[in-house]
């Protein structure tokens, strides 16, 4: 299916907190309690639910309040995380189901699900990573299109196939290569069949109308039927014969080229 991109800007990021838990670089435990350095938020973990993670260095599994990860600063490439406690990586049991909790927002969402919010991220990719930091997190894209404006700028595509996620990094040096540090300048997620992840935001997922998208957003800044925008959220949405099909994201902040 062809699919139809809008939108492109340069960027300055309005950062906005994280409701679900899939952490990403520093956090610190004391089990059943978590503070995520990125986010400055803290998460309680309920007690009731088991959380399995495996020992890389020795191949042993105990469950995550009888682990080095209970206690102390981690380091987390999702589903990896690095103790300090004990120098070993570790592994996430990703089909366990342990619920968390945000102490700020009191949004409860299960342990290392991806949640994204309009105006930064979708999953684990925000705007304003390096292509670097995509590649540690998502692996190698599918593929990279380059596509040249009629003003000469270069706009790379970065396609994820099995996620439903197209990025857009312009090539800010001008050299026609796409570089490590050249970062994520718009998000655009859709609708797929399968076992694509089903993105959402405050209830509204692929297949919601568009009452019920603005029920929950509020107006539109633009109010047009098929593709209404939130400017004040970051955030565009497409809807066609079967309801939401399309997420944009694009930084709230823009710099004028």
């Amino acid at each position: 299916m062809k699919r139809v991109l809008v939108g492109f800007g340069f960027v300055a990021i309005l950062a906005m907190p994280a409701l679900a838990f899939q952490p990403w670089g520093w956090v610190y435990n004391n089990f059943p309690w978590a503070y995520d350095a990125a986010s400055g938020d803290w998460y309680w973990f309920n007690t009731d639910d088991r959380q399995w993670v495996a020992n890389m260095s020795n191949g042993q599994w105990a469950r995550l309040d009888n682990s080095a990860l209970s206690a102390g600063w981690s380091y987390h490439v999702w589903p990896w995380a690095y103790a300090q406690s004990n120098g070993a990586w570790h592994w996430f049991n990703q089909s366990d189901r342990q619920w968390v909790v945000n102490m700020r927002s009191g949004t409860w969402s299960r342990f290392g699900q991806p949640q994204w919010e309009p105006g930064r991220s979708i999953g684990p990719v925000q705007l304003g990573d390096t292509y670097a930091a995509v590649v540690a997190k998502m692996g190698m894209p599918d593929e990279v299109r380059e596509d040249a404006e009629p003003n000469g700028d270069i706009i790379y595509w970065i396609d994820y196939d099995a996620t439903g996620l197209i990025l857009a990094i312009p090539d800010t040096n001008g050299d026609e290569i796409l570089n490590a540090n050249e970062v994520v300048a718009d998000l655009f997620a859709f609708g797929q069949a399968g076992s694509s992840p089903q993105w959402t935001y405050r209830g509204i997922t692929f297949g919601s109308s568009r009452a019920a998208a603005v029920a929950i957003l509020g107006p539109p800044s633009i109010d047009d039927p098929e593709s209404p925008w939130w400017w004040s959220r970051g955030t565009m949405l497409h809807f066609g014969n079967d309801g939401l099909d399309q997420i944009y994201l694009f930084p709230i902040a823009r710099i004028a080229r």
